[in-house]
C-alpha cells in the first residue's frame, strides 16, 4: 500500500505531543499544589513567630499535601520516563501488558476532561511479543481516540488484554455502533500504517461497537 507519509509522520508526532503536553500539564499541577501548601507552611510559621499559635492541624494538611503530591509527580515522571525510552529500540521484546497498563496511564487525564473511563483488565502474568513498544502505544492511542467521540451512554471504555497461543489480543469495546460510517473510513491511515508495520491485525466489529487488535512477534528485530 502506499502510504502518504507526512501524515502518517505527523499523527505520530501529534501523539508524542499529545502525551508530553499532558503529562507536563499534570507536573505543572502537582508543582503548583506544592507551592501553594509551601505558601501556607510558610504564613502559619510567620504568624507563629509574632505570638499567634501554630495551627498544628492546618501545618499537618500542608505537609501531607506536600508528601502527596511528591509522590503522585513521582508516578507521574516515571510512567513519562517510560514512555520516551520506548523509542530506544525500536522493535524487541515487549510486554503488551505494560504497555496497556502505561498507555491507561498516561491518557487518564485526557479521558477525564470529556468524563471518560478507561477500565483495563490483563492477564495476571506478562504477555511478551517482539514488537515496537512506541508504535503500538501510538496505535493504541488511535484506537482509543477514536473511541473517545463514539463511546457508550455509559461513559467507559474497557481494555483487554488476552493470551491466545502465540497471539495476545487486545480489545477495545464501550463504543456505540459505528456501522454508519462509510467503510473506508476506518481504519485510517496511519492506523493501517501500524498495523502494517507490526504485522498484525485490526478486526473491527462496526455493530457491537468493538476493536480488536491481533498481535504476533514481528519478522524483523533491529
Amino acid at each position: 500500500m502506499d502510504y502518504n507519509r507526512p501524515a502518517v509522520y505527523q499523527s505520530g508526532l501529534q501523539f508524542f505531543g499529545t502525551i508530553s503536553a499532558s503529562a507536563s500539564h499534570e507536573i505543572k499541577n502537582t508543582l503548583a499544589v506544592i507551592s501553594e501548601s509551601a505558601g501556607l507552611m510558610q504564613d502559619l510559621l510567620l504568624a507563629a513567630e509574632h505570638g499567634r499559635a501554630l495551627d498544628e492541624s492546618r501545618l499537618k494538611k500542608s505537609i501531607e499535601r506536600i508528601q502527596a503530591n511528591v509522590v503522585r509527580g513521582d508516578g507521574i515522571v516515571k510512567n513519562m520516563n517510560a514512555f520516551v525510552h520506548s523509542v530506544d529500540r525500536i522493535f524487541r521484546q515487549t510486554d503488551v501488558v505494560m504497555v496497556v497498563d502505561l498507555i491507561a496511564a498516561l491518557v487518564k487525564r485526557l479521558l477525564d476532561m470529556q468524563g471518560i473511563s478507561l477500565k483495563t483488565e490483563t492477564p495476571t502474568g506478562p504477555a511478551v511479543v517482539v514488537t515496537a513498544p512506541f508504535f503500538l502505544k501510538n496505535l493504541i492511542w488511535l484506537l482509543i481516540d477514536f473511541a473517545i467521540a463514539r463511546v457508550a451512554a455509559s461513559k467507559i471504555l474497557c481494555l483487554v488484554v488476552e493470551k491466545r497461543g502465540d497471539c495476545i489480543e487486545i480489545d477495545l469495546s464501550g463504543l456505540e455502533s459505528f456501522d454508519e460510517l462509510p467503510s473506508d473510513c476506518l481504519p485510517t491511515e496511519p492506523m493501517q500504517f501500524l498495523v502494517d508495520m507490526l504485522e498484525s491485525e485490526l478486526e473491527i466489529d462496526a455493530d457491537g461497537g468493538r476493536l480488536m487488535l491481533r498481535l504476533r512477534s514481528v519478522s524483523r528485530v533491529d
